[in-house]
């Protein structure tokens, strides 16, 4: 029986995601573009699941469950040390991207926090990239333009998921300044064949670029996509026609030089 399909919540529930056995990294390398065409790995997204075989394995079905158990930043918390486990592996050349939520990184303590996963895996913060999910509509009463350039002080990057834009006048973009927008992959994929989708790409790209952010464009995948978002000379891509998510293992014997 799948201990995580019911609604119940219990400490060893609870356990059982903080240990790092119970979830599984798969690494989906972020391509530098030139024109179109596939360049060098300038990151490596770290994607957790939940324990494999259950209710939870999707990332949504995971943070729902953490929800509802009150347990946010322990699910957090414990798919970040996850992924950065999985860091220490890669190469010293290569970025690391990991999500976080804004409710965790606004905490005090993270700087902190983040400084000891960073001296554990010797992943230095240069080569850390963090993506800030759940910020829209909330990231004003976290103070988190605050938060975030503590952390850029450091020398971690920052990434903003375009979906994640609450504010019709983009005042988070403004005031957060990431580093990177992902465009949200239900807008790129066939936006070639989708005239209102390439219109907010090219108007997001716009906005980008006059605020110096670097835009990502996420769910590449098919050659049209990556023809457009060539044609609007977005130089950073992400999708299944790059590259699925892999192990790390895999990554280590397919692709050594990207290592």
């Amino acid at each position: 029986m799948d201990v995580y399909a019911g609604s119940a919540i219990t400490n060893d529930t609870l356990n059982g995601i903080r240990s790092l056995g119970r979830l599984s990294v798969h690494l989906q390398p972020v391509y530098e573009l030139e024109g179109g065409r596939i360049g060098r790995v300038h990151a490596f997204e770290c994607l957790t699941r939940g324990p494999v075989g259950t209710a939870i394995e999707a990332p949504v079905e995971l943070f729902a469950f953490a929800r509802k158990a009150g347990a946010d930043l322990i699910v957090d918390r414990a798919c970040l040390e996850a992924a950065f486990e999985h860091a220490s592996l890669l190469p010293g050349i290569v970025r690391v991207e990991a999500n976080v939520l804004a409710t965790t990184v606004v905490l005090p303590s993270f700087r902190e926090y983040l400084a000891t996963l960073v001296r554990r895996s010797c992943v230095p913060f240069s080569r850390v990239v963090l993506d800030v999910n759940d910020y829209g509509g909330v990231w004003k009463a976290l103070d988190l333009p605050e938060a975030l350039e503590r952390l850029r002080a450091a020398g971690v990057r920052i990434a903003f998921d375009e979906k994640g834009l609450g504010d019709p006048d983009f005042d988070a973009l403004i005031q957060c300044r990431p580093d990177y927008l992902k465009l949200d992959g239900y807008l790129v994929h066939g936006a070639f064949a989708d005239h209102s989708k390439r219109t907010m790409m090219r108007a997001t790209c716009e906005l980008a670029r006059g605020l110096g952010i670097r835009l990502v464009a996420e769910g590449i995948e098919t050659q049209e996509d990556l023809d457009l978002v060539g044609a609007l000379e977005i130089d950073l891509g992400q999708g299944y026609a790059l590259s699925p998510p892999r192990p790390i293992k895999e990554w280590m014997i397919l692709a050594p030089s990207a290592r």
